[in-house]
């Protein structure tokens, strides 16, 4: 909106400005397209140095690489630093090797490419494998297989696996070295690794030979051997030949066979122009005939060795200190001489102890030869020296490797340590994550249920109203219908009542009837006709019907006691119908007059069977009849 204004005020500046804007844009356009061609241009120059490194040209892939790396940033440079270490590793500089690995990880650590740090750290591994520091790589190894186990692959895997066994056999651990390798072997099949299974097996065949299991090595090395020619490699297929004929000649077989044998490996190497393998197998054909006191042809292959180009300065002057060694042993001084003089120059430079001591040992014994003895016994102290120099220098390898290892543990202690607070950090996180969605889940499910309980309780309250109005007509019904059934109760119980008293009265009727005409029999004022009207009343006052008369009072009682009889006679299973009745009885509320003459019998008789009574019962003579039969018919009621 400024701009509009200002245009609106001064159209001259402001045209002036968009401009300037438009020039700034395409300028920063431009930037980038150059940017982006120059990175184009790495990217292509680095592929050219990584087909040179392939080629095994490392002096040219090293100086492109580090000529890279000075204008590339990021992943690129990272690269170019990795392939500048691998070059120095295959060149022997270890020291520049592990260098410029280390600068290519903490790149990668920086840009968190944890892929990039995997290699970085297995090949850092192997520059240690390298360095024969193989305490150091077995642990290095180690902690890259636990720290990037979810990273890298199985085929890496296997191949890290493999280099992890080369550490363990070089310190002796032939046990350890060959289940790490059962373990490669394993995933490289797996992963159809056919390149590492073959390098595996060759591996295998080491073991076997250092643990002195020949059949079993060469067996091994057969099977590299098929691994190989399924490769078509057959640089590595003639190396594992080297292999099984140095085994050979170590089995005392006869030196001829061995000797054919070095022939047809060293044709095949001279058509493969494979000049280092040539190289060793000159060196080893040189000792072999040295072994069999043949120096002659032995110096031959001495001489065949050092005209050979070698990328590796040390080995060379090795192959020349040999030859100068075994011509001292021919008695030929005059030719080891001039041998010995041309490596001094190079000895003075050399830093390999191991090499100075090998070279001054060989100096010594010339000048001795020859009758010098100021200057053998000069060597001799050289010789010593570097021969101290030597041993102190590999104590301090094997402290700088325990050093190295103990510190590479503590950083991965450390590396554990922030591993578990970010852990610890990460849990607490997620935590408190949980317990905030628990919470809120908590709290929408509690409203929730608040309001389906509210909802659930109007409708249980209005069920409940509905069902108390319901329930309160129904216990009116109820209590209406248990007045009336009480009502009805009484009525039958006065009807049992007045029908067990009429029964009673009838009775009494009946024995005062019985009594009177008994006594007008008695009298004598009767005639014939009267006595004879009299006997036959006595006689129809006899048969009343006294049994249907108990019927009828039982059927009434049950009427209106229906549960009486169960439970009565459930007292005592010696009970009889007799007790029952008198029982019922007593239960209506007869006294003993009206029971007498409801049963027509006497007063003692009575008593006598209220006595049985209460026994069947199980009553003792404190126990109140009346009052247990009472509770019993109630007991009856109210169930």
């Amino acid at each position: 909106m400024n701009l509009f204004l200002f245009k609106r005020s001064n159209p001259a500046r402001s045209g002036v400005l968009v401009i300037q804007i438009s020039l700034l844009s395409l300028f920063f356009y431009l930037l980038n397209l150059s940017l982006l061609a120059q990175s184009n241009a790495l990217e292509l120059e680095y592929s050219r140095a990584a087909e040179r490194y392939s080629e095994r040209d490392y002096s040219q892939a090293l100086g492109e690489f580090l000529r890279i790396a000075n204008h590339a940033e990021g992943e690129l440079k990272a690269k170019c630093f990795n392939g500048a270490g691998l070059s120095y590793l295959n060149k022997g500089n270890y020291d520049s090797a592990g260098i410029y690995l280390e600068k290519s990880f903490q790149l990668r650590k920086i840009l968190q490419d944890s892929i990039g740090m995997a290699n970085n750290r297995l090949n850092l591994g192997n520059v240690y494998l390298r360095r024969s520091w193989y305490q150091l790589a077995a642990i290095h190894y180690q902690h890259t297989l636990n720290d990037y186990e979810t990273i890298i692959s199985d085929r890496q895997r296997a191949s890290l696996y493999n280099n992890l066994s080369l550490a363990l056999m070089h310190q002796a651990k032939y046990e350890e070295s060959y289940e790490v390798l059962q373990e490669a072997i394993a995933l490289a099949r797996e992963t159809d690794n056919y390149s590492t299974l073959a390098n595996c097996w060759m591996n295998v065949g080491n073991v076997y030979e250092q643990l002195g299991k020949e059949e079993l090595a060469i067996a091994a090395y057969d099977s590299a051997k098929q691994g190989y020619r399924f490769l078509n490699d057959s640089i590595s297929l003639m190396q594992v030949r080297y292999n099984q004929v140095k085994l050979l000649s170590s089995s005392a077989v006869e030196i001829e066979r061995v000797l054919y044998q070095y022939d047809s490996l060293e044709t095949f190497f001279i058509r493969k122009k494979v000049a280092p393998s040539l190289f060793k197998l000159y060196n080893a054909r040189a000792d072999l005939l040295r072994k069999a006191n043949r120096m002659d042809e032995s110096l031959q292959y001495r001489y065949r060795a050092i005209d050979l180009p070698n990328s590796i300065e040390d080995e060379s002057i090795r192959a020349k200190v040999n030859l100068a060694e075994s011509l001292l042993r021919m008695d030929r001084e005059h030719e080891a001489g001039p041998i010995l003089f041309d490596l001094s120059s190079f000895i003075r430079k050399s830093t390999n102890l191991d090499l100075m001591e090998l070279y001054y040992e060989c100096k010594m014994r010339y000048y001795h030869d020859i009758q010098e003895e100021d200057s053998a016994y000069a060597y001799a102290h050289r010789y010593y020296k570097a021969r101290i120099q030597l041993e102190k220098q590999k104590a301090q390898e094997r402290l700088q490797e325990s050093l190295s290892a103990n510190e590479l543990l503590m950083k991965k202690q450390e590396l554990e340590q922030l591993s578990t607070e970010h852990r610890l950090l990460q849990e607490e996180k997620k935590r408190q994550q949980q317990m905030t969605f628990l919470v809120g889940t908590v709290g929408i499910l509690g409203f929730l249920l608040i309001l389906y309980r509210r909802k659930n309780l109007k409708q249980k309250l209005l069920i409940t109203e509905q069902k108390q109005a319901i329930t309160r007509g129904e216990i009116k019904a109820l209590t209406l219908e248990k007045k009336q059934l009480s009502t009805e109760l009484e009525v039958k119980k006065r009807e049992a009542l007045t029908e067990s008293i009429r029964i009673a009265d009838r009775n009494q009727l009946i024995q005062t009837i019985s009594q009177e005409l008994n006594q007008l029999k008695s009298a004598g004022d009767l005639n014939a006709h009267q006595e004879k009207k009299i006997n036959s009343l006595l006689t129809e006052v006899r048969h009343l019907p006294f049994e249907k008369a108990m019927e009828a009072f039982s059927l009434q009682f049950n009427e209106v006691n229906p549960s009486f009889r169960n439970l009565f006679f459930q007292q005592n299973p010696k009970l009889t119908e007799h007790d029952f009745l008198l029982a019922s009885g007593i239960v209506v509320g007869m006294n003993s007059q009206q029971l007498t003459t409801l049963f027509q019998i006497s007063f003692e008789s009575l008593r006598k069977a209220r006595y049985r009574l209460k026994k069947k019962l199980g009553l003792t003579r404190e126990d109140d009849l009346v009052t247990y039969l009472v509770q019993l018919n109630q007991s009856e009621i109210s169930a």
